[in-house]
């Protein structure tokens, strides 16, 4: 079990931070040298930068048992998983309860859970990295994965695997697959059932006969009823939710809104200059939806913990980055998101290293740091 007081450790510090650097670093190598990657008669190439940052993602996340929900309530659940029902803590969605049953009885390793439950979060990442590698600043991509959504599912390990999931429901929704994509979203819902909230962004994208500004305030309305109902949903809060029902609200803050006017100003100039058009419904809805609920945590605090499926919104910079012509904009935007990325890693680690469990980065190998 992890210790409640966790200790801040400047060698973790700079562990995490070097992390996204080398992946950065690596994914802009321009080789010849490929990897290749058959199927059938098709052969796809993937960058050996991008193969490698790859590999380095896989290794520190596969092999960690980093964070405070991992010493302890998973590994809890796990052994407590000799069947489906009665386990430990029987509020836990389906999904990961049958994952959890089914490597129990392959030979009741938990480390071999979090190696699988590494793999099933980072692969989906990475093969759409690789699937659009044609249409987004990959290493940009990499490098906002890295430091907004890949540490901070080293606790959270059900809300990130969920997430992760969530984005083979995006992927056909942006190709108006729209039963496949609610499909995908209600097995990603059996793994973490927020994130059922991307049915709003399903939603509104199917009402394209809507125009984006009234979409937008049919959305505000809907937050500020939320809003209005905040007792009776924290009323609602049941098994261990029921911990959020004395937390008070908070005032909105800054890094609310360092974290969406960037977004916004990104769309804004993609929409002003026709840059990205294609894809530009879906983009604007993710990131409109994230933001509305990142405001919402502000009165219901549990919900700050759920930004998490949100991890599309990598995907919306790298495309729309990558897209812009001007090569001097572009660089700005560049330059701009990496530093972006860097603040948001530096506030998660700073605000959550205890609450996480974050310090120090240990793996079941035998190795701390």
């Amino acid at each position: 079990m992890t210790p409640k007081f966790v200790n801040w450790s400047n060698s973790t510090f700079y562990f995490y931070l070097c992390i996204p650097c080398v992946c950065l670093l690596l994914s802009k190598l321009d080789l010849n040298n490929n990897v290749m990657m058959v199927k059938g008669k098709k052969c796809t190439k993937l960058s050996i930068g991008i193969f490698m940052a790859s590999i380095i993602l896989v290794c520190v996340k596969c092999f960690s048992n980093t964070g405070i929900d991992v010493q302890g309530g998973y590994q809890i659940q796990f052994f407590s998983s000799n069947a489906l029902s009665g386990t430990n803590d029987d509020t836990v969605e389906i999904g990961f309860r049958l994952l959890n049953f089914l490597v129990y009885h392959l030979g009741k390793n938990y480390n071999l859970l979090l190696f699988i439950c590494g793999l099933l979060t980072l692969v989906p990442v990475i093969y759409y990295i690789r699937k659009y590698s044609n249409q987004l600043d990959v290493s940009l991509t990499i490098f906002l994965y890295s430091t907004m959504f890949f540490f901070q599912g080293f606790s959270l390990l059900r809300l990130y695997l969920a997430s992760s999931i969530a984005l083979l429901s995006i992927d056909n929704l942006i190709h108006n697959k729209y039963y496949k994509s609610i499909l995908w979203l209600l097995i990603a819902v059996f793994f973490h059932r927020s994130t059922i909230i991307l049915l709003i962004v399903i939603i509104l994208y199917g009402l394209k006969r809507l125009k984006i500004w009234e979409s937008t305030f049919l959305s505000l309305i809907l937050l500020f009823v939320s809003i209005s109902l905040r007792s009776t949903i924290i009323n609602g809060f049941s098994g261990r939710y029921e911990i959020y029902k004395s937390q008070t609200m908070s005032e909105l803050g800054f890094a609310l809104f360092f974290k969406y006017i960037p977004l916004f100003l990104l769309l804004w100039y993609a929409r002003k200059n026709r840059v990205g058009m294609k894809y530009f419904r879906i983009s604007y809805y993710i990131v409109l939806v994230g933001f509305e609920f990142d405001v919402l945590s502000y009165f219901i605090q549990v919900i700050g913990r759920m930004q998490g499926i949100f991890l599309p919104i990598v995907f919306v910079v790298g495309y729309y980055v990558y897209s812009i012509k001007d090569k001097l904009v572009k660089n700005i935007f560049t330059l701009f998101f990496i530093c972006y990325g860097f603040i948001q890693l530096i506030m998660y680690i700073k605000g959550s290293y205890q609450i996480d469990g974050l310090m120090p980065y240990s793996s079941y190998l035998n190795f701390v740091i």
